[in-house]
């Protein structure tokens, strides 16, 4: 067989294995070990109520609104004065199949395990009117998504135990999508911050409270992809944009789920199906306070500054964060050849094999 007949063939098998897949469930063990929780087919992840940081989101908005849309560069070519980063973790709460459908929970979670998420990515404010800003992501920017399973520890108020256990999941290229947040009442009196069951924020010495804008907000599918995962969880994989946040909705103040004092800063070193060692960011260490009363976190958790309003978006305002309340699902697919292209491939194999045993018998 020739040196060009080989390549040519080579070629076309991978043109076969690149073209002709299909969207395909996603066989979930939920303990990695098939012991508590029997693999179950799903099309999402239902991740339960949580907190979301606009690191640098409110002096993105004052940088719209002051340079006009310019942000450091021109309205054609904006800078990057309004750009500001998200931060956000959950644990999850349920799984659905590929309609959407709630399914029963795997056995244990939630009591014998638990699995979480923490995630971050780049976006930009692209109009503000009046009160109504609008993102968008930059797509192709690097940000992440990891997914871990471990012990039954995460605290929405202090935003620990998202980012321990065993790592079963990376992303680290985002991409296009879009949102806005709208401010529906600001102005005096505003609501306390945490109207989820006891004020977490109130402080005593001040005798006031966190205080918050009221708002709502919502945004489009953002894609994760240059997945790794770790198929003892993952039993058929995952496709390389085979995961998305969806769903999304956001509000102010916080009524289902207490506002978190801190948030994960960067991807970890873990390798995945490893359990994650080291220090960890964020510890239980909330207190009964406003943001700017909490500890700083030793191992470089990234506290909120909202100041003493959260979500204002004045350009007078100097606080440069915003936090706020947030729900949304996963969609998880698997990719798998067509049973034609494995007609193809097969036979474009078999006949590499006859060449090669021709070759053998001249």
């Amino acid at each position: 067989m020739g040196i060009f007949r080989k390549k040519v063939l080579a070629a076309s098998i991978g043109l076969i294995c690149s073209s002709g897949v299909i969207a395909a469930p996603v066989s979930f063990d939920a303990d990695g070990t098939g012991v508590l929780a029997s693999p179950t087919t799903i099309g999402s992840f239902d991740w339960g109520q949580s907190s979301f940081l606009a690191q640098g989101g409110q002096a993105a908005i004052a940088a719209f609104i002051g340079t006009g849309g310019a942000c450091g560069g021109t309205v054609a070519s904006p800078g990057t004065l309004c750009n500001f980063t998200v931060y956000t973790h959950a644990s999850l709460s349920g799984i659905k199949d590929v309609n959407g459908n709630a399914l029963p929970n795997p056995a244990g979670l939630n009591s014998s395990y638990e699995i979480t998420m923490v995630a971050a990515f780049t976006e930009r404010v692209t109009a503000v009117a009046g009160t109504i800003a609008s993102f968008a992501t930059l797509p192709g920017s690097t940000g992440f998504l990891e997914i871990y399973s471990g012990a039954v520890n995460s605290s929405a108020v202090d935003g620990m135990g998202f980012n321990d256990g065993r790592l079963i999941l990376r992303g680290t290229t985002i991409g296009d999508a879009g949102g806005l947040f709208a401010v529906t009442d600001n102005t005096s009196p505003f609501l306390p911050l945490d109207g989820n069951g006891a004020d977490a924020y109130f402080s005593a010495a001040n005798t006031r409270t966190q205080e918050s804008v009221t708002g709502t907000g919502s945004n489009t599918d953002i894609p994760v992809s240059n997945l790794t995962v770790d198929t003892t969880y993952f039993l058929n994989g995952l496709s390389s944009a085979g995961i998305q946040f969806a769903n999304i909705s956001q509000g102010l103040p916080f009524s289902t789920v207490d506002p978190s004092d801190c948030f994960t800063p960067a991807v970890s070193a873990t390798a995945i199906g490893s359990v994650r060692a080291g220090a960890i960011p964020c510890a239980a260490d909330h207190v009964s306070d406003w943001y700017a009363a909490q500890g700083v976190q030793a191992n470089g958790g990234i506290l909120p500054n909202t100041g003493p309003v959260n979500g204002l978006f004045v350009i007078g305002d100097l606080d440069p964060d915003f936090v706020a309340q947030t729900d949304f699902n996963s969609p998880l697919r698997a990719d798998i050849p067509e049973p034609s292209t494995l007609a193809l491939l097969a036979g474009a194999l078999g006949l590499l094999g006859g060449l090669s045993r021709r070759r053998r018998k001249v």
